[in-house]
């Protein structure tokens, strides 16, 4: 059980646009990632012959397992490595 103490007057509509402004800035900075080489890398897993594989460890590996559950949920077989 939590022992944390509600703020009077506390806001819950603001902390929660507060929090949508955060992820909103963070996802507009990610457009610049969205180039040639992702292009490349989406064409290469979409004409894969193989398995695609996927490592990680720490949080990239629970970010990898759950894309390569993805991946095989739409039909391109895959499987995670820690």
């Amino acid at each position: 059980m939590s022992h944390l103490e509600l703020q009077p007057g506390f806001d819950f509509q603001k902390a929660g646009k507060d929090v949508l402004e955060i992820e909103r800035e963070g996802l507009a900075q990610l457009d610049q990632y969205i180039n040639q080489d992702f292009s490349l890398a989406c064409e290469k897993m979409f004409y894969c012959a193989g398995k695609v594989v996927v490592m990680g460890m720490g949080k990239s590996g629970h970010i990898g397992r759950k894309m390569a559950a993805t991946f095989a949920s739409t039909g391109t077989s895959s499987f995670f490595v820690h």
